[in-house]
């Protein structure tokens, strides 16, 4: 018999050697056999055929005939399988309730604490961008920061509906900008509902919206100019807890160095 090598492979995929593999399938095509009989079939060594017939017998793949010359039956591989499921799923039991007791117990005792990593999603096409703006602005909570280019303060006009109800609803807006011959008006109507800075230096043209500590959106408009629904921006919004936090960091340090508009909600507030 020809051991074939596709059966070698499966049954070895349940944890039996080369050697119990050959000798079992030899059993298999000989309906029972001798020591002798199974070693000459599997071309497994004499010297070790005993030692790997008894290990069938252990793992009950085999079962002995006591006769002289002993002999040796096969028990049906399906046998072992649904053993090996039962096995398993205690197993995999086990493990679920291991790892319950780890995340309550086995956890580290100093340094920093272990974060969770946050969702991202990605939004292409400006109209997508604009209605997620839109959507992240009517869930603002506390605060909403928000830094783009000079075209930027105009397509943010857009959303002064939903900027005057934060603004009634007490929450912080602060928002900055490059100033331009275009955007003037813009910023002008912007400076009603929250406090606006405004910036010397252009920048690359993203855009970032922040809102609260919750989550933000970074985007590239495609083209950087004043339409609020024609282009190809392509965004990122996440709520990951560190690249928000890193994020917010980034607008406070260029928030500080920014110079305020005249007539800002927060400047006229302060006078």
């Amino acid at each position: 018999m020809a051991i074939q090598k596709e059966h070698m492979e499966k049954v070895q995929d349940y944890g039996l050697t080369e050697y119990e593999a050959r000798a079992y399938l030899a059993l298999l095509e000989l309906h029972g056999g001798t020591a002798r009989e199974v070693a000459s079939l599997s071309r497994v060594p004499r010297t070790k055929i005993y030692q790997v017939l008894d290990d069938l017998h252990e793992k009950r793949l085999a079962e002995v005939v006591p006769e002289r010359p002993k002999k040796y039956i096969a028990v049906p591989f399906e046998q072992y399988l649904e053993r090996f499921e039962a096995e398993y799923k205690d197993k995999l039991e086990k493990i679920e309730e291991d790892r319950e007791m780890a995340r309550e117990e086995l956890v580290p005792t100093g340094g920093h604490e272990p974060t969770e990593t946050g969702t991202f999603q990605v939004f292409k096409g400006r109209k997508n961008v604009t209605t997620q703006v839109e959507e992240m602005l009517q869930e603002a909570e506390e605060e909403v920061f928000h830094i783009g280019s000079a075209a930027a303060a105009q397509r943010f006009q857009y959303h002064t509906p939903i900027l005057s109800d934060l603004n009634d609803a007490g929450i912080n807006l602060r928002a900055l900008f490059p100033t331009s011959s275009g955007n003037e008006s813009a910023i002008a109507e912007l400076t009603e509902y929250g406090e606006i800075r405004v910036r010397d230096v252009e920048g690359a043209g993203a855009a970032i919206l922040i809102i609260d500590d919750a989550f933000a959106l970074v985007w590239h408009p495609v083209p950087d100019d004043s339409h609020v629904f024609q282009g190809d921006d392509v965004a990122m919004w996440t709520d990951d807890a560190v690249v928000v936090q890193d994020l917010k960091a980034g607008f406070e340090a260029t928030w500080s160095n920014a110079n305020a508009v005249e007539g800002s909600k927060a400047q006229a507030e302060a006078s």
